[in-house]
């Protein structure tokens, strides 16, 4: 797949929105699979309101793009949602990232053998932060969604480096590691185009430090790779409706045993995210 650069990459929110939609609306939505493969998807949902309510678009998607594993990002916990996703996924798990109103959840065709959630927040925060840990065949997949808050990104640090400790302690095989990360892996880029993200950054937030980008270092000092790395064409170049790359996928190179087929990112209108969608056997 070929990705194009966002038109816009300051303004107001409403301005980038309005250029988002510009950008996505007429790219295509289908990505063909190869039935021998698994395809495990990754989507930050925006409580399935973007604009319209979107859960049958949504759910068109996936079923278009015959996702096998969904994790959704900021989904919202009623059962009308519940029940439209259990149509097709018999299996689900999930994390309440904000009180019972959203959070991280993962439907599945195939059996999840167990899950297991974990708070990488502080525990008073209203919003806790953390991930959605489910084994599936000899895949560990971990879904999360970092910290937005902090301009500085020390919380995202903090929060990388618990998930990391999670991941070496329970020794896991295999591991699959996708979400919203919250911020822009700059090594993918030019720097003229980290500096357009940093002067936007600095005259946004009236600050005088660049846009932060330590965790990509951290996951890459502790032998996680990041999928976009290892495309043999150009990575994705915005994942979001503010034009920035903010969207991952990694997988942990010390117990990788599985095969990696093919990695692919579909930016369109049903949500303020574009989705993620990792092909493996």
């Amino acid at each position: 797949m070929k990705y194009k650069y966002p038109n816009l990459l300051s303004g107001n929110k409403q301005e980038l929105i309005i250029s988002y939609l510009n950008d996505v609306s007429k790219l295509k939505t289908k990505i063909e699979k190869d039935n021998k493969v698994t395809r495990i998807g990754f989507y930050n949902v925006n409580m399935m309101h973007f604009l319209i309510e979107n859960e049958k678009n949504i759910f068109k998607l996936c079923n278009d793009n015959k996702i096998d594993i969904i994790n959704f990002i900021e989904y919202p916990f009623l059962n009308e949602f519940d029940e439209l996703f259990n149509k097709k996924y018999e299996f689900n798990a999930e994390y309440y990232q904000y009180f019972n109103r959203f959070g991280l959840k993962c439907f599945s065709k195939d059996a999840i053998t167990k899950y297991k959630t974990k708070n990488l927040d502080s525990p008073n925060s209203k919003e806790k932060r953390g991930l959605l840990h489910t084994t599936i065949g000899k895949y560990n997949i971990i879904t999360t969604h970092l910290d937005v808050w902090d301009n500085t990104g020390k919380k995202r640090i903090n929060e990388i480096e618990k998930l990391i400790r999670y991941i070496k302690k329970n020794d896991l095989e295999n591991v699959i590691l996708g979400g919203d990360f919250n911020e822009v892996n700059t090594s993918l880029f030019s720097k003229e185009h980290n500096q357009k993200l940093n002067d936007d950054f600095k005259k946004r937030l009236k600050v005088d430090y660049d846009m932060p980008s330590n965790i990509f270092t951290i996951l890459k000092n502790n032998d996680f790779v990041n999928l976009f790395d290892c495309l043999d064409y150009e990575h994705p170049k915005f994942s979001c409706w503010s034009g920035k790359l903010v969207d991952y996928c990694f997988l942990y190179k010390p117990t990788w045993k599985g095969s990696l087929i093919d990695i692919n990112l579909i930016n369109c209108p049903y949500s303020d995210h574009g989705i993620l969608m990792v092909d493996v056997i």
